[in-house]
C-alpha cells in the first residue's frame, strides 16, 4: 500500500465525508508521511502507480485517479475518471468527466475563493484551461457535422468576446485545418 486515510479528522462536506490521506512510502515526490488531499472512499486515490492528490484537493463520489495523474490546490474532483499524466489544479471543478493523456486543467482566481471554473460531461485529453483563455480538445463522439459546426461558432464567439474583454490580441487565436482550437 502506498497510502492510507486518516479517519481521526473527518471533513464533512454535505452528504460526503472526506478524509486527508497520508503516504506510506516514497514515490515521484511524495515522501513517506507526507499528508495529502481528501478522499471520499479509498477507491478514489489508486495505490497503484505516481497519482496522488495534494495539498487541500478533494476527489469524491465515483471518482477514481489513477497511473501518473495528480490532483492539486484547491481543485475538486466529483464522478470523474483522472488517468494517465493529467494535472487538475488550482480552482478546478471537474463534474462527471473523463481528464486523461497530457491534460492540464488550470484556474487560478483573483483573490474570490468562491471563483471556480467548472467541467462538467467532458472528456479532455490535451486540452489546456485556464482563466486567461480557455482552449479544451473535447471528444465529439456521436456529433452530427452540423451539430460539431454550432458548437464552434458558439465557442468561437465565446472566445473572441473573452479576448476582446481581457484586451488579449485575436492574433493569438489559431485554428487548425479541422476547425478546431489548438493550443497556442
Amino acid at each position: 500500500m502506498k497510502y492510507e486515510l486518516l479517519k481521526n479528522e473527518p471533513l464533512y462536506c454535505g452528504t460526503h465525508t472526506l478524509y486527508k490521506i497520508k503516504a506510506l512510502k516514497d514515490f515521484a515526490d511524495v515522501k513517506k508521511g507526507d499528508v495529502g488531499g481528501y478522499v471520499e472512499y479509498e477507491s478514489n486515490l489508486s495505490q497503484e502507480g505516481d497519482c496522488w492528490i495534494y495539498d487541500e484537493a478533494v476527489v469524491a463520489g465515483k471518482s477514481i485517479v489513477k497511473e501518473d495523474a495528480t490532483v492539486r490546490d484547491s481543485a475538486v474532483v466529483v464522478d470523474s475518471n483522472i488517468y494517465g499524466r493529467a494535472i487538475v489544479q488550482q480552482s478546478s471543478e471537474i463534474i462527471d468527466s473523463n481528464i486523461y493523456g497530457k491534460a492540464n486543467i488550470a484556474y487560478k482566481t483573483s483573490g474570490n475563493p468562491k471563483q471556480r471554473i467548472v467541467i462538467e460531461y467532458q472528456n479532455i485529453c490535451r486540452g489546456f484551461h485556464t482563466n486567461e483563455l480557455m482552449i479544451r480538445a473535447s471528444v465529439m463522439d456521436g456529433l452530427t457535422k452540423k451539430q460539431i459546426a454550432e458548437f464552434l461558432r458558439i465557442c468561437t464567439r465565446t472566445v473572441l468576446r473573452t479576448m476582446d474583454k481581457y484586451k488579449i490580441d485575436r492574433k493569438l487565436l489559431v485554428w487548425e485545418k479541422n476547425g478546431r482550437p489548438r493550443k497556442i
